[in-house]
């Protein structure tokens, strides 16, 4: 259905429209069924109802010539509508601040401020064809008036009344006799509200049209009672819908900047006959590429303004524009077949877009720069429009020298045009883009997926090439129902995937194979010689069957592998962008005293990419200046002005406020643009950011630290403790405000352990010489200073400080040359731009980077100072001979700090006698007082700074205090610190790099045989592969060794670094020490890594909200479903005091949770319907103090660790908190028994396999020793879960074992077999650490029964505890964790203890995903007779359990009996039970063994000390999956099931529906008659008591298999209910004790 439909208006795109016509009825899909299913009693039922009423009473309305009778008239006629849609008729006045309207109904919320209101837009006699936002507000009694104050249109009153009140609603719904407008406050600055005529909706009582009006204006669909509304979750998919369209605009541009390209490389070549395009120019390659992402900037820059006029910069009113320059004009011709040479090869399109450009770049008129300025934006003259002039970076025409000299054919930018309009060509189209709907941060996305791609040429004819695509990765099997779990989890929510996914043939079978077939452009991309193209498999060579040929001398432009894998960046959805600023702007403006200190705010993002979080933050924040001022003035701004004095505000915050650095250059571009875009308005202002966004590496610079001189004696360190000897110490923060004192010496003056240490024996093989050589060099080098040598460092330092004080002066007075006058509201003066781009770049060159400038500026010698110190860690093998000797060293250091000449006063306007504004920026005098220094020419002779440049040019060191010194000096740090850095680990990776080479390392698994020997024929082959190999070492163990270093980032000491952990102390350290706030989003590592206590401490110290995510919604597309993340925000240091949330899926339930007024029940992890819940609750807020900590650390972390220290678990509500504090008061543990157990993961799957110890051969075994156990293989307290089938090759191929039907000596079939002799297979069993007297070593771990888990697990499954009791002999592979006891008592005791809910939850809260023995050894030990013969009448199953049950046995175990009388129930299990085990001593049937572990759920938590209550919140909240599995499983007379809908036991009862395969079933009746047919649960259901089915199977789980046997299921068919069977239990058990 598309709800492009009679009588539904999407006006002014409320959604996007091909979403509404394409998209949101597969959205909806499940509301529908639903109402289906609801039929009269559904909406649309009582809307339909309500038809013929409608009709009469619009008839009377009409007929009704008084408007006090058309207003009863009004309520009769809406009344039943409103009704069907679940609103009342409750008629009452709706309080505003300056008047007081009337209102059909008023909707409040927690807080009694109104969130919706149903307004009367009344017609008067005359007025009926009035559109309802025309019509004038009225009062409702007496003669109905119109409404003095609200204006004279319901469209008026609602800009300057309802939504400018001070506590306005956000929804309007404007009932009318004919139309119904739903208006979002949110969405009504660019007048977008969905309209319904319902004469034409109700004319053919279409159920599709009821139902969509149902959904789009009913009250559950607009303010549900929990949850998110769906409206809002709409709106939410219409953004991600228009998210998938930029996506396809991501493949535009990719394939646009290659025709681009291609198209001016051959005009060079073959009009302008220019031979130096014919090779491969790395240089060109990068500059073409630079220029054509440049020019397609701009085109996605004009469709974007042109696509909101409300910006008021393009024209697109004037006629003369639209159809004369505008790209929509151009967008018409798109389709316009070009069937002559002339068309095919004219240039009409270039010329247009170039006379665009130009206009853009020049203004038009063209006129002086002070009369432009002057003009708003818009203003027709004599010439029809006007057009300021946008003299930006983007624009200038100096940034595209290669595109400007040449001709771009018609051909070629048609087609470009036509991508970047239409959606991508293949499969379902999604029609033409729509850019209005496309916001910054979409556009962001699209810009930002190509940073990492790069241009070449195609030397000689190339093949592109793939990793086979059926090439399947390594995968254990001991996953198991783990895996079935997941999918099962996400098969029982609208999993975002499918819901989004296409119709027809778009089947998941053949989108993988479309998937394997297609090539995916945005994907890394390997290319081969056509000459070694023989050594590729088809596989790897066809793409949908054919080759992928690029010709010699072809522009490509695609992302290679290793700069993929380098950046790790994932582009952040707008959802969590604007979650993450709101909550950290919402701290920040806590210390805000009026709305002017808002626009003092400094904001900064250290990993920028596009820009997305600070845009963001540009938004949040004008938006609260005025909200601020409007209080403080005591004014409002007109709703329809709020939008353009906004942008204003953005503009000046943008232009002063806010500042990014990233390693990528050509993100710092597609930064501007990004925030250019999102703050023009109609002013035409070009923001200048050089002084504001910065190319380089966030993480690797100097800082203002210091050593004390004392810290340099010679092998004596600080007060003669060794471990402050500067070369183990960590420096002392300076603040830029403070002095440096004498004896302070800076860091980066100083040799440092950890500098140019390469280690790779690859590296080391190639340069043997070269690798001692700097072995040598570095002892030489970081020997202790010698006197003299600390006399020289103190000197350097004073004249650092020196030249670091007027640098921060001179920077001060250069931005403020550079600055423009902007404005904001209240303030209607003009902005004034004093110097253009132009001559701002100007200026910051001469005078920062001392271009044309004899005597450098503090800033470059400085820079190049720290740079200097920075290229020592990564200094390349090949330059060991340029290393410097400690002489050298401090000869240099002197040289660029302390100058070696006096220059004499010069007059600065002799170099630049054209730039003006540098007349007022004399620095000469000043610069003279400290030295002379060429870094010309210095970097000319020096081969040291040479080569230390050259690095730095590559590493892009970024030194925070330097370039920003003036406001560290002013401020102290950046008020607002945001982003999303990347989650990268750093580590060298050869394959990566010799991939780009030859391919094969990154499309085969190679052994390091086969590696070594291409590596080495890699080296032969290209000349430039060794060098690239050596630097590219260089840089990544340089980097490891930087961030390893102690004085460098001494807090993630001993941790596995990753690129996100180094963002913290950056960003702390950054940040203003008083106020500020850093809010970062990044992985969980920190809160969960056992190494990384020592930055838990300073975190949870500045941990002010921690907001738990997984990704199981997609946020992420590119990020696997299961991967946790947080939201975090940080504030200066105090005792811990933190909000924290997990288990979160979507940033709505942070809002939901905090705006919730309590009560109610706590929603768990899913909602009853099997989706990830959303809805928020009070209750999910934890509050974390240190005390909460405490308790964290008693659980989870060894003995003694402090509080600040403790793991994080993922605690879903406040319940759980009380629990895990009754867990904490256990007074015993796994830990304690140390020495008395053993864990073990015994064989590896892969590694035991390739030694000869394990061979992959499925079959029965005969003995426990032959058994290698697998994860499906048990359950929990089920040692015999499932068998492998006879072929086996993935986890599903298990068949559930029917315990009844088991001979007593069963074995399952086994994956593995022992590939050695027995001898040899002994040897290598492991042995328990303990010996037993009169032996000489320790037994092996086989001569015990052992209790085994699943390693891996998942929190949202069924259950993630899962864990069994195996028998003596058997081996397990890795993914198995087996314990070994001394004591085969408290075995069986941890084992019952194990099988409980409460301790699943416990795991649970770790939020990790492997469970090892680091984590086992906290868990508590429990002690009962009942846990214990409950538990060995669980596992112990078969005859191979003899001697455990006989070691165990108790008398009192016959004393025992179930908490429940159920008939299903043996009532006699616990009296018949003997000392020697028999067949009935074991629970067989599926009720009793279920009844088993409910009572062990229940005695577990009395000995825990838990309360009932607390026991049913576990099971509600934690366990979504196993509360939908029992309100779906059905047990017969005789306690089997006979229906389930768990996915874990696939084949147990019956289908849901029959099957034409299904074997027919006897069905007996009570009466004695029979009958025979294919039976399905459905049917069964209801047959009558006592009635008998008898099902055949085909069994194959026995040795000597397949058999045919029968089973038999007895009505009554019922359901199971744990909570009520939790409080019988519990009164029985309570009664007992």
């Amino acid at each position: 259905m598309s709800f492009t439909a009679p009588g539904l208006e999407n006006v002014n795109e409320f959604y996007s429209q091909h979403y509404l016509d394409e998209i949101v009825e597969r959205d909806l899909k499940a509301l529908f069924e639903r109402w289906h299913a609801e039929g009269a009693a559904s909406p649309p039922g009582r809307l339909r109802a309500a038809i013929a009423g409608y009709y009469r009473q619009h008839e009377k309305f009409l007929r009704e010539k008084s408007l006090p009778g058309r207003v009863a008239r009004l309520n009769d006629l809406v009344e039943p509508i409103l009704s069907a849609l679940g609103y009342a008729l409750a008629p009452e006045t709706l309080a505003l601040d300056e008047l007081a309207i009337p209102a059909l109904a008023i909707v409040r919320n927690a807080r009694s401020s109104p969130e919706l209101v149903v307004l009367p837009a009344l017609a008067a006699p005359g007025d009926e064809e009035h559109a309802a936002l025309n019509l004038a507000p009225r009062l409702l009694d007496g003669a109905c008036e119109p409404s003095p104050k609200a204006g004279q249109s319901w469209e008026e009153a609602l800009v300057k009344q309802v939504f400018a009140d001070s506590r306005p609603a956000r929804w309007v719904v404007l009932v009318h006799h004919e139309q119904w407008l739903l208006i979002d406050r949110n969405k009504w600055g660019r007048k977008a509200h969905l309209r319904f005529t319902l004469p034409e909706l109700f004319a053919t009582r279409d159920d599709k049209l009821l139902r969509a009006f149902a959904a789009l204006a009913g009250r559950a669909s607009v303010l549900p009672a929990d949850g998110i509304a769906l409206l809002d979750s709409l709106t939410d998919r219409s953004h991600r819908h228009a998210f998938e369209v930029s996506g396809d605009l991501k493949y535009a541009l990719r394939e646009a900047i290659e025709l681009i390209a291609n198209e001016a490389i051959r005009h060079k070549r073959e009009v302008a006959k220019e031979k130096v395009f014919e090779r491969n120019d790395i240089d060109l390659a990068q500059q073409l590429s630079r220029e054509c992402l440049r020019f397609m900037y701009r085109l996605l820059f004009v469709f974007y303004l042109e696509a909101r006029p409300e910006l008021g910069y393009a024209p697109v009113a004037a006629d003369a524009y639209r159809q004369g320059y505008s790209l929509e004009h151009l967008r018409d011709l798109e389709q316009v077949p070009l069937s002559t040479p002339a068309a095919l090869d004219g240039s009409y399109l270039h010329e247009s877009l170039k006379l665009l450009f130009k206009l853009i770049w020049e203004g038009f008129p063209a006129a002086s720069e002070e009369s432009q300025q002057a003009l708003p934006a818009g203003t027709s003259d004599n010439t029809g429009f006007l057009l300021p002039p946008l003299q930006g970076h983007l624009f200038d025409p100096e940034a595209t020298p290669i595109l400007n000299s040449v001709r771009l054919r018609n051909r070629v930018l048609q087609r470009v045009i036509r991508l970047m309009s239409l959606s991508r060509e293949g499969g379902k189209r999604r029609g033409r883009i729509s850019y209005g709907t496309l916001g910054i941060n979409q556009l962001g996305a699209v810009y930002e997926a190509l940073l990492s791609f790069r241009g070449f040429f195609a030397e000689t004819d190339l093949y592109e090439v793939r990793p086979d695509p059926d090439r399947r990765q390594d995968k254990s099997e001991a996953q198991g129902d783990e895996e079935e779990d997941d999918r099962e989890a996400g098969a029982a929510q609208i999993d975002d995937s499918e819901a989004f996914a296409g119709e027809g043939d778009d089947t998941p079978l053949v989108r993988d194979k479309a998937k394997k077939e297609a090539c995916n452009p945005l994907d890394p991309a390997w290319f081969v010689p056509a000459a070694d193209i023989a050594q590729y498999t088809p596989a790897e060579t066809l793409f949908g069957g054919e080759p992928r040929k690029y010709g010699k001398g072809t522009f490509l432009y695609r992302l290679a592998g290793r700069e993929r894998e380098k950046s790790a960046s994932y582009y952040t959805p707008e959802v969590l962008t604007r979650c993450l600023v709101e909550h950290a702007v919402h701290a920040l403006l806590a210390h805000c005293a009026s709305a002017d200190d808002i626009l003092r705010l400094t904001v900064c993002e250290p990993a920028m990419g596009s820009a997305a979080f600070l845009n963001e933050a540009i938004d949040q924040l004008a938006e609260a200046y005025l909200r601020r001022k409007e209080k403080e003035v005591g004014e409002t701004i007109a709703h329809d002005r709020r939008a353009e004095e906004k942008q204003r505000v953005k503009m000046y915050i943008a232009d002063n406020n806010v500042f990014g650095v990233d390693l990528n250059p050509v993100a710092v571009e597609l930064a501007e643009v990004s925030l250019w875009l999102n703050a023009i308005f109609k002013g035409a202002h070009v923001p200048w950011f050089g002084l504001q966004l910065f190319n380089g590496n966030s993480l690797v610079g100097c800082r203002r630290e210091v050593f004390t001189t004392a810290q340099l004696s010679p092998g004596k360190g600080e007060g003669g403790r060794p471990e402050r000897d500067w070369r183990a110490a960590v420096p002392s923060r300076l603040a830029s405000a403070d002095a440096r004192r004498a004896g302070q010496i800076w860091h980066f003056l100083l040799p440092a352990d950890g500098m140019v240490s390469v280690s790779d024996k690859v590296v080391r093989a190639l340069e043997p010489q070269r690798f001692e050589r700097i072995r040598t060099w570095r002892k030489a080098f970081i020997r202790p200073l010698e006197r003299a040598e600390i006399v020289r460092a103190e000197a350097l330092a004073e004249g650092v400080e020196a030249l670091w004080q007027l640098h921060a002066a001179e920077l001060a007075r250069v931005r403020r040359a550079t600055a423009d006058e902007l404005h904001v509201w209240p303030d209607p003066a003009a902005n004034r731009a004093p110097t253009s781009t132009r001559e701002k770049d100007a200026i910051y060159a001469r005078e920062m980077l001392s271009e044309r400038v004899r005597n450098a500026s503090p800033y470059r010698r400085l820079k190049l100072v720290m740079d200097y110190w920075c290229a020592l860690w990564f200094w390349p093998v090949t330059g060991a001979e340029d290393l410097p000797t400690r002489e050298e060293w401090w000869f240099d250091l002197e040289t660029l700090v302390l100058g070696n000449a006096r220059l004499p006063c010069t007059n600065p306007t002799d170099l630049f006698p054209e730039t003006l504004p540098q007349l007022t920026l004399d620095f000469t005098v000043e610069r003279d007082r400290h030295g002379y220094v060429n870094l010309d020419v210095l970097l000319e002779t020096n081969p040291r700074l040479k080569r230390a440049a050259t690095i730095a040019g590559t590493q892009r060191f970024f030194h925070w205090e330097l370039e920003f010194a003036d406001l560290f000096q002013e401020r102290a740090g950046f008020d607002l610190i945001l982003g999303n850095p990347p989650w990268i680990k750093v580590e060298w990776n050869e394959k990566a790099l010799l991939a780009e080479y030859s391919p094969l390392f990154a499309l085969r698994r190679l052994s390091a045989k086969e590696a070594a020997d291409r590596r080495e024929a890699v080296f032969t082959a290209a000349a430039a592969a060794r060098q690239n190999y050596i630097d590219e070492c260089a840089g990544q163990e340089g980097m490891q060794s930087f961030m390893n270093a102690t004085q460098n980032y001494p807090l993630l000491k001993g941790s596995q670094t990753n690129l996100f952990k180094c963002f913290l102390p950056v960003a702390w350290r950054l940040g203003n020490p008083a106020h500020g706030i850093q809010a970062l989003l990044h992985p969980e590592g920190i809160y969960d890594d056992p190494k990384g206590a020592v930055l838990r401490a300073p975190t949870f110290a500045r941990l002010r909200a921690h907001y738990q995510f997984e990704n199981q919604l997609l946020l992420f597309p590119e990020v696997h479903h299961n991967t946790k993340f947080s939201i975090n925000v940080y504030g200066p240091p105090q005792s811990p005091q933190f909000r924290h949330m997990a288990n979160l899926f979507d940033p709505a339930t942070i809002r939901a949770s905090l705006e919730h007024p309590g009560g109610g029940t706590t929603p768990g992890i899913k909602s009853d319907a099997g989706r990830w819940q959303t809805a928020g609750h009070r209750n999910r807020i934890i509050e974390v103090d240190r005390a909460t900590l405490a308790t964290f650390a008693r659980l989870y972390d060894e003995p003694g660790t402090p509080p600040e220290q403790a793991r994080l678990p993922a605690v879903h509500s406040r319940e759980l908190v009380s629990v895990l504090e009754k867990f904490a008061q256990v007074p015993r543990r796994l830990g304690d028994l140390a020495g008395e157990y053993f864990t073990l993961e015994m064989w590896h799957e892969t590694g035991a396999q390739r030694d000869g110890t394990i061979r992959r051969e499925t079959g029965f075994v005969s003995d426990p020793g032959e058994l290698v156990l697998s994860g499906p293989h048990f359950f929990v307290g089920n040692p015999l879960n499932k068998t492998p089938r006879a072929v086996c090759t993935q986890n599903s191929h298990y068949d559930v074992l029917d315990l009844e039907a088991l001979p007593d000596d069963y074995l399952p079939r086994s994956n593995y077999r022992r590939a050695c002799d027995t001898a040899t297979y002994a040897a290598r069993i492991p042995r328990v650490p303990w010996i037993d007297e009169g032996a000489i070593e320790g037994k092996p771990v086989t001569a015990f029964y052992r209790f085994v888990n699943r390693r891996m697990f998942g929190v949202s499954a069924e259950r993630s505890l899962i864990s069994t009791v195996f028998p003596a002999g058997a081996a397990h592979i890795h993914p198995v964790l087996s314990t070994t006891f001394r004591d085969v008592g408290v075995l069986v005791e941890f084992s019952a203890a194990c099988h409980s809910l409460p301790l699943d939850v416990f795991l649970r809260a770790t939020g990790k995903s492997d469970l090892y023995e680091s984590t086992l050894r906290n868990f508590p030990l429990l002690s009962d007779s009942r846990m214990r013969s409950r538990s060995l009448s669980l596992n112990c199953l078969t005859t191979h359990y003899a001697d455990l049950w006989r070691e165990c046995w108790q008398d009192d175990f016959r004393d025992d009996r179930f908490a429940s009388s159920d008939p299903r129930l043996p009532a006699d299990f616990f009296a018949r039970l003997t000392p020697e085990w028999q067949r009935h001593c074991a629970l067989r049937s599926d009720y009793a063994r279920r009844q088993a572990l409910v009572e062990i759920d229940v005695l577990a938590s009395l000995a825990l000390g838990l309360t009932l209550d607390e026991l049913l919140t576990l099971y509600r909240v934690q366990f979504p999956v196993m509360r939908q599995y029992e309100a779906d499983t059905w047990y017969d007379a005789h306690g089997r099931i006979v229906f389930t809908a768990s996915k874990g036991l696939v084949g147990v009862g019956l289908p849901r529906k029959a099957g034409k395969r299904d074997a027919p079933c006897e069905i007996v009746y009570p009466d004695g008659k029979s009958q025979s047919r294919a039976l399905g649960w459905e049917d069964a259901r209801t047959l009558p008591l006592g009635t008998r089915i008898r099902r055949p199977l085909r069994d194959d789980t026995l040795p000597g298999g397949p058999v045919q046997r029968t089973l038999e299921y007895v009505a009554p068919f019922v359901l199971a209910d744990r909570e009520a069977d939790y409080r019988l239990a519990w009164a029985h058990f309570s009664e007992s004790s």
